[in-house]
């Protein structure tokens, strides 16, 4: 702290500074994910981002994002990109019995063809 005229305190701003990227301290510090973590993690994005499909309340640029996610190209399995739609798919499946498992590409084309559907009641909705 210091004086100031009329001796008042007044408290200094304290400087800030970056941290200096550890290096060598970084592969002590990397998280090791089980199966079952990244599964949930995948999981949990499917579920959030199809259910912003089905609010109401979501804005129409945050579904176009979603539906965008939804409707990327798929490839094999060995390509699927982290994160997306396709990967989060096969997370569900792996952690899935046999019988509760989903064909990624017949499960991206039933969303995009119900999308399309209700894209097309709100033209309809919106042209009466």
């Amino acid at each position: 702290m210091t004086m100031t005229a009329g001796c008042s305190l007044r408290q200094r701003r304290p400087r800030l500074s970056r941290p200096k990227p550890d290096t060598q301290g970084l592969q002590a510090e990397l998280m090791i994910w089980t199966d079952v973590e990244m599964g949930s993690l995948h999981y949990g994005l499917l579920v959030e981002r199809l259910g912003l499909l089905n609010r109401s309340h979501t804005r129409p640029q945050e579904r176009n994002q979603v539906l965008a996610w939804v409707s990327e190209p798929m490839g094999s399995d060995a390509e699927a990109k982290p994160f997306s739609f396709q990967a989060c798919l096969l997370w569900w499946n792996a952690l899935q019995a046999s019988e509760d498992r989903v064909d990624p590409a017949q499960f991206q084309e039933l969303i995009l063809n119900e999308a399309n559907r209700w894209q097309r009641r709100l033209r309809l909705v919106r042209s009466r």
